[in-house]
Order: C-alpha cells, then sequence, then structure tokens
C-alpha cells in the first residue's frame, strides 16, 4: 500500500497494489479525507476516485491483465455482479432467469429461444404442466405440435394430455410433403399369445375423422383345435391356407376367457373366419362350446349341441359374440 499526503488540502490518497498472474500491478485508487488536522491513523471519510462510482467497474478478476481486466473469464463489478465463463458449478442451482445451451429459463418455463424477436415460442420447451415442441408457419397455415402434460390444449373445454399434430398446408389442400404424426410399434422377436405384448392398449372411447387402413397379419396358418381361444386377445381375423387333415376341428373362446381377455367387461366384438385356396376338400369345423354355443340367423343352434358350421376352400365366416353367445352375421360356402 502506497500513501501520498496532498499538503496543500490536508488530504491523503490511498493506493492499494496487487500483483497479478503476470507480474504486473493492478491499482485500485481512493481519497482518504481525515477527520482532524491529524492524518495519522486509519479514521476518515473515503472519496472514491470517479472510476470508482462506475458500478460496471471491475474490482477484481481473474484469467486476464489488468488492462483486459473487463473481458476476463472471471470478474466481479462494483454492484456485485459476477462473470464466469469457465465455470464448472455444482451442488443446488437456484436461476431465476437466464440462458443455458441456447434454451431460455424465465417465468416457470425452459425453453428455445425465438429465432426472430415478438414471435411465438417454438421449438422445444419444458414448463411445470408440460413439455413441448412446435414449429409455426403462419403464412403458409402450417404447424407441427408434440406435447405430453396435464392439458396440453389449454383455452379447450376438453383437457388433453398428449397432442401430436402434422398440418402441411404449403399449396393449398394440397399435400406437398410426407408426414406421420405419430407411430406406435411393438414387435417382439419372440410373440406368444400368454404374453402381453400389443403397440397401442386403448381402454376408452376412440373417435376419428378420415381415412383408415388396417392389414391384419394376425393368424394366417393351419388350423389347430384352441388357436382361436390362444389368439383371442390379439386377432380377429383368421385366414386358413392350409388344411392338412380331411377335417379339423376349431373351438370358439368360451365366456370365460374372453372375461379373462377383457376384465370381464361387457363387450361385443366380431370374429372374422376365411378359408383360402386350398385344392383338396378338406375342411375345417368351427364348434360352439359350453357358454360359447353359436346361434344362426334364427337364433337356433346350427346342428344341434352347441353349434357348429363346417368351412371348405373359399368359404368364410363372420360371428357377432356377446355374452358368452356367437350369433352368425355371414355364413358363406
Amino acid at each position: 500500500m502506497d500513501i501520498v499526503r496532498d499538503t496543500e488540502n490536508n488530504e491523503m490518497q490511498m493506493v492499494i497494489a496487487t500483483i497479478d498472474a503476470n507480474g504486473e500491478i493492478a491499482r485500485v485508487a481512493g481519497e482518504v479525507t481525515p477527520l482532524d488536522d491529524d492524518i495519522n491513523g486509519v479514521e476518515g471519510e473515503v472519496k472514491p476516485l470517479d472510476d470508482d462510482i462506475n458500478a460496471k467497474a471491475v474490482r477484481f478478476w481473474a484469467g486476464a491483465t489488468f488492462e483486459n481486466r473487463e473481458t476476463a473469464p472471471f470478474r466481479v463489478t462494483q454492484d456485485g455482479s459476477v462473470v464466469m465463463s469457465k465455470a464448472t458449478v455444482e451442488g443446488v442451482i437456484k436461476a431465476i432467469s437466464g440462458t443455458i445451451g441456447g434454451f431460455e429459463i424465465a417465468n416457470g418455463r425452459i425453453g428455445a429461444i425465438p429465432d426472430e424477436p415478438n414471435v411465438d415460442y417454438g421449438g422445444m420447451g419444458f414448463t411445470n404442466h408440460m413439455m413441448k415442441y412446435s414449429d409455426f408457419d403462419d403464412l403458409n397455415k402450417s404447424h407441427i405440435i408434440s406435447a405430453i402434460g396435464d392439458n396440453v390444449n389449454p383455452g379447450n373445454d376438453v383437457p388433453m394430455l398428449a397432442r401430436f399434430e402434422y398440418i402441411d398446408n404449403k399449396n393449398g389442400d394440397e399435400l406437398v410433403s410426407n408426414g406421420i404424426a405419430l407411430k406406435v410399434k411393438c414387435r417382439p422377436g419372440y410373440q406368444h399369445p400368454w404374453y402381453v405384448q400389443r403397440a397401442l392398449d386403448c381402454d376408452g372411447n376412440v373417435y376419428g375423422i378420415g381415412q383408415r387402413a388396417v392389414f391384419d397379419d394376425g393368424y394366417i396358418g393351419k388350423p389347430f383345435i384352441n388357436i382361436i381361444e390362444e389368439h383371442i386377445g390379439v386377432a380377429h381375423a383368421y385366414f386358413f391356407d392350409t388344411i392338412e387333415s380331411s377335417l379339423s376341428n376349431i373351438r370358439l373362446p368360451n365366456k370365460a376367457m374372453i372375461d379373462k381377455v377383457t376384465g370381464k367387461r361387457d363387450i361385443t366384438f366380431l370374429l372374422y373366419l376365411q378359408v383360402g385356396w386350398l385344392g383338396n376338400n378338406n375342411k375345417i369345423r368351427i364348434l360352439g362350446v359350453d357358454n360359447g354355443c353359436i346361434f344362426d340367423n334364427n337364433c337356433n343352434r346350427p346342428n344341434g349341441g352347441y353349434g357348429w358350421y363346417e368351412m371348405a376352400q373359399g368359404d368364410s365366416m363372420i360371428l357377432r359374440y356377446y355374452n358368452g353367445n356367437y350369433y352368425t352375421v355371414q355364413y358363406r360356402t
């Protein structure tokens, strides 16, 4: 510390010198006016120099010379602000606002910063209510939305937990690009009806507008006595392309089997059976069972007992199940 006395004004100037890593001197200066004529001692009124009252004046720093202290990677300014451009921080961090890796933090939201000012937030965003990605093209009335949360359709009377939209209208009503809003896939290497293997499991009403294409590959092959019983939880359409014996029996699932799959719900469904070209006269016999009887269009059990039908090549059948009974919708031979 160097002390220089100003005899004329009875003041002294105090200079504090520090040496940085490069061996250069950094100076922080101020004036001290003693309380009386005796300037001995340390009491007095401190008068900062002009630079000292600048809120952005760098008070201490690291990683730069004295001349470059205002751009040092670590610096603390007069107003208490801290800059650490090479920081590694661990532990509890409480950030009210700012940016991390191009994501903005503010107002309970973490998300991408808009590319242009005064536009709606786009890109990926997170709040305490939802996770959302959006991309809007107002000029062409096109947009992409992917969102999951407690209500991803605010302002609507019906809460929505998930939302996936792909709207491409750049050329009027003409589709100009490919797009899939949601793809769900579950293809285990070993598929077995005893295990739950479902790409989509819906419990509730299903509503849709648009075109629909469903391609069944649930069961295509030979008939076995329990083939429908085993696969009723995953397939309601059966195509038999081979019948090796002159007559092969197939049992229909009874009510207990249906209840096990559906959780004893009061349900109904259609069962589709088709025999393909065989090149022979072999047949299959569809057997009704106890609590799984077959009824014809007059509500009689065809061929007595629990009801049964025979099918040869080219024959088709549609049955409607309800409450332990199968009602004939179509039987063509």
